[in-house]
């Protein structure tokens, strides 16, 4: 089920909402067994043969998690080794075989078959989600007795399907507080508001980039340089507006339920570094490797030299960009961003001078932009085809409304016509807003932080969230899946 659908918003949110709080109402624990059963719902929604993976994942997590709780000191480390072999194992097998099959297949001689394996959904993010729990549990941060506790932190639908990623003890001492179990309407008020902003994202912006960006890449043998350009902008415009979109409404969502979710994005795109870019991109994954692989990795080793340290930030980087995607373009991705993360940490150690703002700002973006290029293309073909032609200047296609214009000022080879693949004057529009959204206005975290001052102005916020959404909800004819969903 996907939330920007009708029969999220107008059918499963508001039964979901209504018949919780009131067997919250009865007893709080008939309450969290319903959330449980509308999660499962709300997934099967989706790909119902598929929850039977999820319960073995649950339930034999939910089994280590105690025996690791209980054990000594070795015991305690075989259960968890077993436990995150387990997760990554059932992750490497559904995710990574075919993959692993392809590199293979690069050795001469070498021909195997590639297996007909179905992702299954949101197994990257309940996977390191657990994995998560284990790792916590070894190291007594938290504990867990109840199955109905743990099932609800696993398959709480909010964050289910794409995150944010949660720590067991942060959502689940909010369940153990009878306080949520009670109707908060400043809650929910403020959770619509972050809700509707996150489906004007999707629908009005994303979506929309869409069309643009799945045809440029279609055709990306005939494009121009002028239109390569766009295309790189509308796919990372795509990308945040999507995911960020998705988060807000995952928030919103889950604070109408009075649980609050970590933010995964604080304004990434008004970033001055690369370092600063990934403080604010992708939050909830960034903290999990930083505490999970990062830091152990650091500790284990004993890496106290810079140099050490700028190796396991390249390494932590290539996990990251692995994790996003088989395939050896994702791989490339987490390469570079690792690249550019040291380079700035050598630049921050070694040089004193600052750069222009603007300067530190557009190289930032630049390189976001066309490292994107490797996240969204289907080969490494294709990141060819795009570089070759984007570099090629006789491939500088203007669109007929400037080579027009421009006709008898400027030599021939210059105003060739575009293919018109990708529409100028929309691209351009949408783009130029997309700039403005995300330099000037607010994210949801400040919206968050200023709650008791939102609701003090409630009437404005309602008719501005009452536009957006109708407007929204009118402009949804086929829902589309978050870019997310295929992680």
């Amino acid at each position: 089920m996907i939330f920007s659908s009708y029969q999220f918003i107008f059918a499963f949110l508001p039964l979901t909402f209504i018949f919780y709080f009131f067997l919250n109402s009865i007893n709080f624990k008939y309450g969290k067994i319903f959330l449980v059963f509308s999660s499962i719902i709300f997934y099967i929604a989706w790909m119902p043969y598929q929850i039977f993976l999820l319960f073995f994942s649950i339930v034999t997590n939910y089994y280590l998690g105690g025996k690791i709780q209980n054990a000594n000191n070795l015991n305690k480390k075989i259960f968890l080794l077993f436990g995150i072999l387990f997760n990554l194992g059932l992750l490497i097998y559904f995710k990574y075989t075919n993959f692993f099959i392809s590199i293979i297949n690069y050795f001469p001689n070498a021909d195997f078959n590639y297996l007909n394996i179905i992702l299954p959904l949101a197994i990257s993010f309940y996977s390191i989600t657990q994995i998560s729990f284990l790792v916590d549990s070894y190291q007594d941060s938290t504990s867990e007795k109840s199955f109905l506790n743990y099932s609800l932190f696993v398959l709480f639908f909010p964050h289910l399907l794409a995150g944010p990623v949660v720590h067991h003890k942060k959502l689940m001492d909010q369940f153990k507080n009878n306080i949520v179990s009670k109707i908060n309407y400043k809650n929910i008020a403020i959770g619509l508001y972050i809700f509707v902003i996150g489906l004007s994202k999707k629908v009005l912006i994303a979506d929309n980039l869409a069309l643009s960006v799945n045809s440029g890449y279609e055709n990306l043998d005939v494009l121009g340089s002028i239109e390569l350009i766009f295309l790189s902008f509308a796919y990372t415009f795509q990308l945040y507006f999507d995911f960020s979109g998705y988060s807000d409404m995952a928030v919103g969502v889950a604070l109408i339920f009075n649980i609050i979710l970590p933010i995964n994005f604080n304004s990434p795109y008004k970033s001055f570094s690369i370092i600063e870019f990934w403080s604010k991109w992708h939050m909830s994954l960034t903290n999990f490797i930083n505490s999970y692989i990062f830091i152990p990795v650091i500790k284990t080793f004993g890496i106290s030299n810079f140099a050490g340290y700028l190796l396991i930030i390249l390494i932590t980087m290539c996990i990251s960009g692995i994790w996003h995607g088989a395939n050896i373009t994702f791989a490339i991705w987490g390469f570079l961003n690792g690249l550019a993360l040291i380079i700035n940490h050598l630049y921050r150690k070694y040089f004193n001078f600052k750069l222009n703002k603007f300067l530190s700002w557009a190289i930032t973006f630049g390189f976001i932009n066309f490292s994107f290029v490797f996240f969204r293309a289907e080969n490494l073909n294709s990141v060819k085809i795009f570089f070759l032609n984007l570099l090629n200047y006789k491939n500088i296609y203007l669109p007929p409304e400037v080579s027009n214009y421009i006709d008898g000022f400027v030599p021939k080879i210059f105003i060739k016509t575009s293919t018109e693949i990708i529409n100028f004057k929309y691209s351009l529009i949408i783009i130029i807003l997309s700039f403005i959204t995300v330099l000037f206005f607010k994210n949801i975290n400040e919206f968050i932080e200023q709650k008791d001052k939102l609701i003090s102005i409630n009437y404005k916020l309602a008719i501005y969230s009452s536009v957006l959404f109708i407007t929204s909800i009118i402009l949804i004819i086929n829902p589309t899946p978050f870019i997310y969903y295929n992680f």
